[in-house]
This record gives structure tokens, C-alpha cells and sequence, in this order.
């Protein structure tokens, strides 16, 4: 059995409770608790340990750090949850707010991007539409840079468009490169 013990304020904390803190995070759906300050005292003491014994528990905390940020990932995804996770450690309050945020821009762009579709098909239903032509007159076209790398996407014309990489130069329906341009994925050229 490994005794090293990483300095606490309040405990000292034993290879033996890191263990059973990684059983717990295996067994249990939810996220354990934890003390705080745990990731920056495990860092602390991969530093101080010995050569011989360091790779089992570098082996043992990354197995603890996959099965937390697993949490927190599937945490940040639940769509209208705004409340804060308990037992998060203030880095993984970081972490989970920046999941949070990407994932909430991603479903905002989606929303988006199905919004724009449906408008489009229910003008389409209602107006004639022939070789990209609405009511006799050519859907204007904007020239953009990408700035950023992106998937394919459904432009406004109903045609598919993409995938993108940063510095692509493309032309674009005017309505769908209006929304590139708002999120800041692009720039008119």
C-alpha cells in the first residue's frame, strides 16, 4: 500500500483516499466530492513523488480527471438545466461554463440555421421558384472569407454549402452569409 500524503490545510489526503475517491467516481453516475484544490495538490505531488511510484498515480488520477470531465461533458449538454452542478471544484466550474457556453452556441446556431430552412421551404411554398430565381430575380450572392473552420451547412437557397476551412473564399446566398457574418465566422470581402 502506497502512504503518500498530499498536504491539505484542513487533512492530509492519502494515496489510498485518491484511490477511493476514483472508486467512487467509477461507481457513481454523479460527481463525487472532492476536496478543493485537489487537481492543484495532485500537481504538487507528481512533482514531489518519487520516479518509481509516480506513474501509478499519474495511471490513477487521469483515470479520476476522464471520469469527472465524462461528467461534467454530459452535464454541460442537458439542454434548459442552467443550475451549477454540486461538487465541481472551482477549475472544473471553469471548464463546465465554457462546455456550456460552446454547447449553447451550437444549439443557438442550429436553431438558427433549421429556422432559416423552414422560413425558406414556406417561401418556397409560396412563391415560384425556378434555377434559383425568386419572382424573376436572381438571389443575391456575397462574397466572404471563413474565419474559422465549420461544417457543412444549408444555405438559405436550400443548397448545401461546405465544409469550410479558415481562409476558404466563398460565395454565399445573402441571408445565409448575414448569419455567417453575426456569428463571426466570417468577414465580407
Amino acid at each position: 500500500d502506497y502512504l503518500y500524503l498530499i498536504y491539505k490545510i484542513d487533512k492530509m489526503l492519502t494515496y489510498r483516499d485518491i484511490q477511493n475517491i476514483y472508486r467512487a467516481e467509477k461507481r457513481f453516475p454523479t460527481l463525487q466530492k472532492i476536496p478543493e484544490g485537489f487537481h492543484s495538490e495532485l500537481s504538487r505531488l507528481m512533482s514531489e513523488i518519487d520516479d518509481e511510484y509516480r506513474e501509478n498515480l499519474r495511471k490513477v488520477c487521469d483515470e479520476i480527471l476522464t471520469l469527472r470531465i465524462a461528467k461534467i461533458l454530459r452535464l454541460a449538454a442537458r439542454p434548459g438545466d442552467s443550475s451549477m452542478p454540486i461538487n465541481l471544484t472551482k477549475e472544473e466550474m471553469k471548464i463546465y461554463e465554457e462546455i456550456r457556453r460552446i454547447v449553447f452556441e451550437f444549439r443557438e446556431n442550429f436553431i438558427k440555421i433549421d429556422e432559416l430552412a423552414k422560413k425558406r421551404i414556406d417561401t418556397t411554398n409560396q412563391e415560384s421558384k425556378v434555377d434559383g430565381e425568386i419572382d424573376g430575380k436572381k438571389e443575391k450572392k456575397i462574397k466572404l472569407r471563413i474565419l474559422k473552420s465549420m461544417p457543412a451547412i444549408i444555405g438559405s437557397d436550400m443548397k448545401h454549402y461546405g465544409p469550410f476551412s479558415e481562409d476558404d473564399v466563398v460565395e454565399l446566398p445573402e441571408e445565409t452569409a448575414r448569419i455567417l457574418l453575426e456569428r463571426e465566422v466570417a468577414e465580407m470581402i
